[in-house]
């Protein structure tokens, strides 16, 4: 199992609605890809973090790289885990950049 934690700055356009369909359309795109993982977004940034196989979530890293709904994309940790702390979720939607929340989240193996 892989955990990685990035943040990126959001294009400036984005509105709440964009963000619910990136929430909606992730959270049952992951299943499929075998991920888990949670977003925070305060209007301006976003925070994510991706969860499962190493191959899988680097695979879905290269595609939101190639996203321009946001930018900057600076990968803060990533490594091996013993298990999942999203599990049962495509993707959690956090309210805002609760960074201790993604950091408690990374400190866990």
């Amino acid at each position: 199992m892989y955990r990685l934690f990035y943040v990126s700055s959001a294009r400036p356009d984005m509105q709440s609605i964009d963000i619910d369909t990136l929430v909606n359309a992730a959270s049952m795109k992951n299943p499929s890809l075998g991920i888990t993982g949670a977003l925070g977004y305060d209007g301006k940034r976003f925070a994510q973090i991706l969860e499962g196989a190493k191959e899988d979530v680097l695979a879905l890293m290269d595609v939101i790289r190639s996203d321009n709904r946001h930018s900057g994309i600076v990968v803060m940790d990533e490594k091996s885990v013993e298990g999942r702390v999203y599990d049962g979720w495509g993707l959690k939607q956090l309210d805002g950049l609760i960074f201790e929340h993604f950091e408690s989240a990374m400190a866990e193996a």
